[in-house]
């Protein structure tokens, strides 16, 4: 295990990739001795390199010498494991996708780990170079609540029936393997992106999640359930949801809503987001309803986030924000017009890559510790 002040160096190394030794002990807050002794240390092992020269201060002396980490030290796998797709990719330490693909297959307790063993052997020339095996970690996004790594609840799957990384690890020991919430991996995106302390991000598909950073913390509540947003009630007594409940978000912004109440009012049925959005284009009345029945509610949910933590920016991750023109602006209006609260609302510049970046992320972080 890495000391507590090298795990320091390398996330802030990890969130701003150059510094000084000088830096780092006023940035950290720990005493120039400390920092020395473990830079060296990270230096040993190969993890941080010194990199150039920096400009030397007004009262002259020796110009400090910058440090960086050393970026094709580590591999690290992100996989995105939806009800109905896999999405999985590479990255080394700063982010640069090796491999990106995503294969269209329905998930289930029988299929998953198989699923999952294929992904990471047939990627092997992409992670085992020179002989060296580069691939430090995998982080798999569960569309359900995670805890202690382990799935508590999946409602749209029903791999919450299985201990994925105990099944995994039987296949592959070496391997460390973490389990976090896809919201919460889309977040930590959006975090290392901007750096911003106080964010929300909703994501939106068969369900509706969202992934909570206060204080530049990831929030997952008591149990994990927090920002499970898809299950809070916005209209009481309203549609039935699979939960139990009735009204809920996810049955009036998830995508499994939008075609469901398309088909409800077209003869001419759809099966996809895509469908809808190219219907939209086509000015089919029918889905230009559907899109101004999802901002309406989608701005319903926002105001109620917003209220209730206070971030200063909101990311939706849909394929309707990604793809629609104006959508962020129509539900900005909505937000501002009809519930008084300025907010700014963007979508991830990764789009659906967003939360398999927070995966990456979420990997290297676990790397440092251990």
């Amino acid at each position: 295990m890495r000391n507590e002040y090298q795990v320091l160096i390398l996330e802030e190394l990890l969130n701003n990739h150059k510094k000084s030794r000088v830096d780092l002990s006023k940035d950290l807050k720990i005493n120039k001795t400390s920092i020395s002794s473990s830079v060296s240390s990270l230096i040993s092992e190969n993890l941080i390199t010194e990199v150039s020269v920096g400009e030397a201060s007004s009262k002259g002396g020796r110009r400090p010498i910058e440090l960086t980490l050393n970026h094709e030290y580590a591999y690290f796998m992100a996989i995105d494991l939806s009800r109905d797709y896999i999405s999985y990719c590479i990255c080394n330490m700063n982010f640069e996708i090796k491999i990106y693909d995503v294969k269209n297959i329905d998930i289930n307790s029988k299929n998953v780990t198989g699923e999952i063993g294929k992904i990471i052997n047939q990627t092997q020339e992409d992670y085992i170079i020179a002989g060296e095996d580069k691939l430090k970690g995998v982080s798999i996004a569960i569309h359900g609540i995670v805890r202690d790594n382990k799935i508590i609840f999946t409602p749209n799957y029903d791999i919450d029936q299985i201990d994925l990384v105990a099944e995994l690890k039987e296949d592959f020991p070496n391997i460390d393997f973490n389990l976090i919430n896809e919201s919460n991996a889309a977040a930590l995106c959006e975090y290392y992106i901007t750096q911003i302390d106080n964010l929300t991000t909703i994501n939106v598909g068969s369900g509706v999640g969202s992934g909570i950073i206060i204080d530049g913390k990831l929030h997952k509540g008591n149990r994990g359930y927090g920002g499970e947003i898809g299950h809070m009630i916005i209209v009481p007594d309203g549609e039935s949801c699979h939960c139990g409940n009735n009204g809920c978000f996810e049955r009036y912004c998830s995508t499994s809503a939008d075609i469901d109440y398309y088909n409800t009012l077209s003869d001419d049925t759809i099966s996809t987001s895509s469908e809808l959005i190219d219907k939209y284009f086509a000015n089919d009345e029918f889905a230009i309803k559907t899109v101004e029945r999802n901002i309406k509610y989608m701005s319903i949910g926002i105001n109620n986030i917003v209220k209730t933590i206070d971030p200063a920016c909101v990311y939706i991750n849909s394929d309707l924000a990604y793809h629609i023109p104006f959508y962020l602006e129509k539900v900005s209006e909505n937000v501002i017009s009809t519930f008084g609260q300025p907010i700014s609302i963007e979508v991830s510049k990764f789009n659906d890559k967003s939360t398999l970046i927070g995966c990456i992320y979420y990997s290297i972080i676990k790397f440092f510790e251990k």
